[in-house]
């Protein structure tokens, strides 16, 4: 059983493992006057005998866990002279914590009591970008993949139920569920190359089965890359995209029994406005799945610009 670990003044040059985590019982952790660098691992919220913690003199970055508030026996925590960013947590044992464990870091920021810069963050996709992992329900990032499928998932599920008597879109938000680190851990059994689906510049995709048993990738950003924050912003703009089109095709077929397949909606068919919503300006040929014609065409085909869904009532869809 270990319990105390001591790498002071040992100049280590990578990442912290996030195995560490796994000690439940270690007790002291020393890692100070290195050249570690990366982030501070989630794991360590699993280190719940912890009372010293000391990562000073390092190259970390990114920001703190706020996991880690829940470590109650924490007495004596120390990341000075780093590169840390973001908030500090006021919870747990940091609400009894001075600005010295925290000195060097120009990014961090916290309440007035610590003498260091006020937080004033928006709430936009890049306030969304604190979270490490992304879960994303459709593994490709392609506009027209996911338009498809999204629409297909609807229209085969309003198939089984019975028509509602007013539009909504709920379905789409319940989609995007909020799930944990340890939940992504476990249905990808640890992040094992078993489940590794594709790497890419900023990190790798792995396959998932929830509890529900819908399949999911879940995309791992590598945070000590140059430009994976832009990455990470440039996904969360896409989905959103992605879901203001789906809203879109979701409309016109709202309660609809036939599947129907598009196959004019493109990018270059996604006008966006001023805040960045996504409009569908063409919904050009169709086919119906379930009929003997096996295409319709609207009445409005290669239309200039957008017109809103409902502003013609004659379409033979």
């Amino acid at each position: 059983m270990v319990d105390v670990i001591d790498l002071l003044n040992n100049r280590l040059s990578y990442y912290i493992p996030s195995t560490i985590g796994e000690l439940q019982n270690l007790v002291t952790l020393y890692l100070a006057h290195s050249r570690l660098k990366g982030p501070i691992p989630e794991t360590f919220c699993s280190l719940i005998a912890m009372v010293i913690l000391n990562f000073s003199y390092n190259n970390l970055l990114g920001l703190i866990p706020k996991s880690l508030k829940g470590l109650s026996y924490l007495k004596d925590f120390n990341v000075s002279f780093n590169r840390l960013s973001r908030k500090i947590s006021n919870g747990g044992p940091f609400r009894n914590f001075t600005n010295n464990p925290f000195l060097r870091n120009k990014g961090l920021c916290g309440d007035s009591r610590l003498e260091l810069s006020l937080c004033h963050f928006k709430h936009s996709c890049n306030l969304r970008a604190k979270q490490l992992v992304l879960p994303l329900v459709i593994a490709s990032s392609m506009v027209v993949i996911m338009v498809i499928a999204l629409t297909l998932f609807l229209v085969l599920r309003y198939k089984r139920k019975s028509i509602s008597p007013t539009p909504t879109y709920s379905s789409l938000i319940v989609l995007h569920r909020r799930i944990s680190h340890y939940q992504l851990r476990e249905v990808t059994n640890g992040f094992d190359e078993s489940n590794l689906l594709g790497m890419w510049s900023f990190g790798s995709v792995y396959k998932g089965i929830l509890g529900n048993r819908m399949v999911v990738a879940i995309k791992v950003f590598k945070l000590q890359l140059q430009g994976v924050f832009k990455s990470f912003n440039t996904e969360c703009e896409r989905l959103e995209i992605m879901i203001d089109v789906s809203c879109a095709l979701d409309y016109p077929y709202h309660g609809y029994f036939i599947p129907v397949v598009h196959f004019d909606v493109k990018p270059s068919n996604v006008l966006l406005d001023e805040e960045m919503i996504g409009h569908v300006s063409d919904f050009g040929i169709a086919k119906l799945l379930d009929t003997k014609d096996s295409f319709v065409q609207t009445m409005t085909i290669a239309t200039l610009g957008y017109i809103a869904p409902g502003a013609q009532l004659n379409f033979l869809i």
